[in-house]
Order: C-alpha cells, then sequence, then structure tokens
C-alpha cells in the first residue's frame, strides 16, 4: 500500500495558507492541485513537492529541487538540496553551502556560507564555520543584493534573531555574551555567561549562574537570582528556584503570582501557562486567572485561536477535550482552519482497563491498529465521523483523508475534490 502523507509547514498550518494549490504526496511521487481539486501537476511528474509560502514550490527530480510557483511553471534548475522563502528572497543549499536566490530563480549571491538568517530590516547574518560546534564563527552581513560586509564579530551558536534584531554574539577572549545589531555594531556589551533572544522587548540572561532578565537597552528588570527563567510569548515572565517554587511576573519586573512548593513547576502554554504542584495541573491565563483545571497526570496544550486542549486522564481514555466545551475524546490534536474557523482531529480506537502488576494500579491499553480519525469543530463538536487512519490539513478547508489504498480531498462539509484509490466499506470499530 502506498504511504501518502500531506507536507506543509508548521507556521502555514498554524495560519492558515497563502495559496489556493495544494500539495499532496507519495512514496512514488508528487502532485499539485488546484483549490477545486484539478491536477495542476499530475502525479509522476516529480518525486516530491514542498510548499515554501506564497506561491512558491520546491519541485524534486533525482533527488535534487527547483523552484516552483503554483501554476507549475519552473523557476530554476533542478540543483538544490534545499530551498526556504525568508521575505522577498529565498535561502538555497546544495552540498551543505547556502546563499541566497530571488523569488525568479536568480542568484543573488555565492554558496558559500554554512548558515543564513534573515535580519528585521530585508538583510542577513551569515557564517562560513560548523554553527553547532564549539567553535565561533565570524559574523558576516549580507544585504538585499547579496553584498557582504564583516562585522569583525564571533558567534559560537547561531540561532534566529529576537525583537529589536538584536543577535546573541561572543566576545572573543572574554567567552561572554552580548548584543550586536543588524548591521553588525555592539548595542549591549558582553557581560554574560549566557544570552536568549529577545521576545516582547525582554530577554533571559545568564549572570555567576543564575537567570535574570534585560531589556533591549541592556537595562536589568530582573535580577539574576533563578535557576530558570522564560519570557513567554503571552506577555509575562516565568521563573522558578528548585524546591521553592515558581514566580510569574509581567513585562516590567512586578510580581502577578506565586506558587511555593518543593514540587512546583510551571510552562507556557499558548497565551496562558499551567502549574503543576505534585498533585494536580492548573492552566492560568496570564494575569493570572484560572482557566482550568487536571487530575494528577493530566496534560494541557496549546489549541489554535487562543483555545487549549485538556487531556484530564490517561491517554486512550475518552478524556480529551477543547477547554470551556463539553465533548470528549480519546485523542484531540489541531489541524487548521476551515474558513477562519479553527478545526481539530479527534481519535477514536479500541481500548481496555487493565490492571499493572508491576505498578499495582489501573492502566488503559489502547489497539492503535484500530485507531481511527474524525474532524470537530471550535465548539468540540464531531462534524465528520472518526473513520478515516489518517486526516491531514493541506490548505484553507481542504483535508487529505487516507483509508487503506483510498485517498481523498474533501473540505469540512464532506464535500470531496478529489480522490485517489478504491474505497473499501469496513465495519465500524466495536
Amino acid at each position: 500500500m502506498k504511504k501518502m502523507l500531506a507536507v506543509l509547514l508548521c507556521l502555514l498550518l498554524l495560519n492558515g495558507w497563502a495559496s489556493a494549490a495544494m500539495c499532496v504526496r507519495m512514496d512514488g511521487g508528487a502532485l499539485l492541485l488546484g483549490a477545486d481539486g484539478s491536477e495542476i501537476i499530475p502525479l509522476g511528474v516529480y518525486e516530491d513537492i514542498v510548499p515554501l509560502g506564497g506561491n512558491l514550490y520546491a519541485a524534486c527530480r533525482d533527488g535534487a529541487y527547483a523552484l516552483m510557483d503554483d501554476t507549475g511553471e519552473l523557476r530554476s534548475d533542478f540543483s538544490y538540496d534545499y530551498l526556504a522563502l525568508s521575505g522577498d528572497v529565498l535561502i538555497a543549499e546544495t552540498g551543505g553551502l547556502r546563499g541566497l536566490i530571488s523569488p525568479d530563480g536568480e542568484p543573488i549571491s555565492p554558496l558559500e556560507y554554512t548558515r543564513i538568517l534573515p535580519a528585521g530590516d530585508g538583510s542577513f547574518r551569515a557564517i562560513r564555520g560548523d554553527g553547532d560546534d564549539l567553535e565561533s564563527d565570524e559574523l558576516f552581513i549580507l544585504d538585499a543584493n547579496g553584498n557582504e560586509s564583516a562585522t569583525g564579530l564571533f558567534i559560537r551558536r547561531m540561532h534566529e534573531a529576537g525583537e529589536a534584531d538584536l543577535l546573541a554574539v561572543l566576545e572573543p577572549g572574554s567567552g561572554l555574551w552580548g548584543y550586536c545589531g543588524v548591521s553588525g555594531e555592539m548595542v549591549i556589551p558582553a557581560r554574560y555567561s549566557h544570552a536568549g533572544a529577545f521576545l516582547h522587548g525582554r530577554a533571559a540572561v545568564v549572570e555567576e549562574g543564575l537567570y535574570g532578565v534585560i531589556d533591549t537597552g541592556g537595562k536589568t528588570i530582573i535580577e539574576a537570582a533563578y535557576d530558570y527563567l522564560e519570557v513567554c510569548a503571552g506577555g509575562f515572565i516565568l521563573a522558578g528556584l528548585s524546591q521553592q517554587g515558581v514566580w510569574v511576573f509581567d513585562l516590567n519586573g512586578n510580581e502577578i503570582a506565586r506558587y511555593e512548593g518543593e514540587e512546583t513547576a510551571a510552562a507556557p502554554v499558548g497565551d496562558g501557562y499551567a502549574v503543576y504542584d505534585g498533585e494536580s495541573l492548573i492552566l492560568y491565563a496570564a494575569d493570572g486567572e484560572i482557566l482550568a483545571q487536571g487530575v494528577q497526570g493530566a496534560s494541557i496544550t496549546e489549541g489554535l485561536a487562543g483555545q487549549f486542549i485538556l487531556a484530564n486522564g490517561a491517554w486512550g481514555e475518552q478524556c480529551v477535550g477543547i477547554v470551556g466545551t463539553e465533548n470528549l475524546y480519546q485523542n484531540l490534536y489541531p489541524l487548521g482552519y476551515a474558513q477562519g474557523e479553527p478545526v481539530y482531529a479527534c481519535m477514536e480506537a479500541n481500548s481496555a482497563r487493565y490492571i499493572n502488576d508491576l505498578l499495582g494500579e489501573v492502566q488503559i491499553s489502547v489497539d492503535i491498529e484500530s485507531a481511527r480519525y474524525g474532524v470537530v469543530d471550535a465548539q468540540g463538536e464531531l462534524i465528520i465521523p472518526a473513520e478515516f487512519e489518517s486526516i491531514a490539513a493541506i490548505a484553507d478547508d481542504r483535508l487529505l483523508c487516507h483509508m487503506d489504498d483510498y485517498w481523498q480531498v474533501m473540505d469540512t462539509a464532506g464535500n470531496i475534490y478529489w480522490n485517489h484509490g478504491v474505497r473499501q466499506i469496513e465495519e465500524p470499530i466495536a
């Protein structure tokens, strides 16, 4: 049986789709469909087709990729191992070396860098050394035309720059970290043993083994006094001390809440945070308001459009639901959006309780071969029955569903736009 899967970058999956075309892949090839299910590129023309964003795709032949648009027109030859859209240009790689090309497939810079990352002004930061080893690598700036400028700075590990386009860099000789701007000038002097990326104008830094927080001007917002610390997407800061507890601060360093206890731990979830005290798991909004509470062993994950998914029991139990809704499923995970509304995949599978003699407790055994998947809307209502072996979102309100040797592209209303293979009718799961 051929295995088919939809390929879509996570960022596109969670934020909608910019192109009306849909990309589907099989072991024996790939195809590109229009929103109405028409075949733009039929099966067998390319080994692989990968969406890059906008109306651009990477098409593979004989193990190499070329740039292609959503009409199927090739914009480059088959000479790349990797392509990624970054703003108005693409980062391309061949043989482990990277450079820049235009959306028309024209070279902008030579492919001679080991790592290239975008800066906020349309320029790029680049190195020629191994960005993952312990050696320091010289940092260069590439402008939008591919012109290179040396900064005289060295970095030990290259990561995405945070807000204000400040990049953590290692000062030669001292082993300390500071931050440079888009043109390579030092903005915050090197005085930290670790420096994280900026988020909401704040970054976690380490001094003498303890974490604190600074702003984009290098001003201390929270003194370095914690064993761990994280600036969170929800606009708050989590900090903790081993065997003491967890603190929640606003971005100005004011304490919002404190949760004490040796077993207390916290982690950001979406725009909120979850706190575990050894007995229960509680979900809070950024301002400290309780949103949901789970039993010991529960888990909370981020949903879509500000929603949360609570699994309030053991895996395989019918205990998983969207916070604020009533219906529960054996598993639930985000698919994407249908006409601007979130949709989720749900699971149904044969399961049974048994006693684990070693642990002395009741556990759940799940027959994963019996698992079938359906679709749930933002209110937790089942809108497509759980009858498929897999479901993946490949465009706005377009789902790729698989069962045995049968594949189909459908919308959340059940309209079928494309199919492949022969559908077999099976008995429902007992």
